[in-house]
């Protein structure tokens, strides 16, 4: 598994610089982060990705709790 490489993506994806103008994405966006002629991520390495995205997401969110019935 390329964990370097998902790592990258997740702090890329959570540090987004919101000064930028943004774009719309029309191609993959996990190409830019693959060498040339490397091969996709494969199901178990994207499950992982989405897992740390969450994780990390989790971090940054705080739920309310709700006290009583």
């Amino acid at each position: 598994m390329r964990k370097a490489i998902i790592e990258r993506m997740v702090y890329d994806a959570m540090h987004e610089d919101l000064s930028l103008p943004r774009t719309d994405v029309v191609h993959d966006p996990t190409i830019k982060y693959l060498p040339k002629g490397e091969k996709p991520l494969s199901k178990k390495e994207d499950e992982y990705f989405l897992h740390r995205l969450m994780e990390e997401n989790d971090k940054l969110t705080e739920w309310p709790y709700v006290y009583g019935p």
